[in-house]
């Protein structure tokens, strides 16, 4: 035996009419039992093969009262052949019974729903306290509370009037949340980019210790125009500026000593001609 799922308004086959079972085998005999045990786990007095999804013409019903003995009815293609009074109370009672059922199942629903509302919505709370608290999940935040409008249209549930405004104002709190978060990231991004231009300059200032305050100019200088992504990047190519400026300073002063070095050579060349040219003008006069 197996408890089966019942349908319930509006679904479209149970509007449907049940086509007549034309051969009565095991399989129907067994639904019939299954069918009989789930009017009783509901609890229900009746059943028809629509409410569980087939379109046979087959039901189960019990209309015993309560606290008497089980009157279980099992029905193949049944027909109305005649009606009476008791008929007419039955079908009144069962409409009755149906009518209860259907409202304790949909206040039933409506609780399992706000129940697993609550639910989700307590846990997503909890779960973003730390990003709700510093702003940073208005869009979030804001997209919830939109589809959660939306839900409760779909399901036709009623908000109180004295709370019609609790979406609209935690919208305006998720939008003035985002402009403060947005204002927050700029003023981040600017601390960021003067903490960098300090630590730029200490590389630069301790790259140029122990230099001249020219050559320490000079590195300065060349180091303005310097792209980098990190710092690390950063130092290394001041050292390399630092490195390329002194080799070549070192160089312009090598070769400023060959020339000086040249020009004396040339000039001492110069008096010694000199002199021996006065020996012989001196010599030619005597003569």
């Amino acid at each position: 035996m197996a408890i089966l799922p019942i349908i319930l308004t509006p679904e479209p086959i149970l509007r449907e009419t049940a086509k007549p079972v034309e051969t009565i085998t095991d399989e129907l005999l067994g639904l019939l039992d299954d069918m009989a045990d789930t009017m009783y786990d509901a609890p229900g007095i009746g059943l028809a093969a629509n409410q569980i999804g087939r379109l046979e013409r087959v039901i189960v019903m019990d209309c015993a009262k309560d606290g008497s003995a089980a009157e279980l009815w099992k029905m193949i293609n049944p027909e109305i052949i005649a009606s009476s009074e008791e008929t007419a109370k039955l079908e009144e009672r069962y409409a009755s019974d149906l009518a209860g059922e259907v409202e304790a199942i949909k206040e039933d629903l409506v609780d399992k729903v706000d129940g697993y509302l609550t639910y989700v919505v307590e846990n997503w709370m909890k779960d973003n306290e730390v990003a709700i608290e510093h702003s940073l999940k208005s869009e979030i935040t804001e997209s919830f509370i939109d589809s959660l409008g939306q839900l409760f249209s779909e399901h036709h549930i009623n908000v109180p009037s004295d709370k019609g405004d609790i979406l609209d104002a935690l919208s305006e709190e998720a939008k003035d949340a985002k402009a403060q978060l947005n204002d927050a990231t700029a003023n981040a991004m600017d601390l960021a980019e003067k903490v960098k231009a300090f630590e730029r300059k200490d590389i630069v200032a301790e790259a140029c210790e122990g230099l001249a305050a020219t050559e320490a100019a000079k590195v300065k200088e060349l180091a303005e125009g310097v792209e980098a992504d990190d710092n690390e990047s950063f130092a290394s190519k001041v050292a390399t500026i630092k490195e390329s400026y002194l080799n070549k300073d070192t160089a312009v002063e090598t070769s400023e000593v060959d020339a000086i070095t040249e020009d004396t050579q040339e000039t001492d060349v110069s008096d010694n001609m000199q002199k021996y040219l006065s020996a012989i003008e001196r010599t030619t006069k005597s003569i």
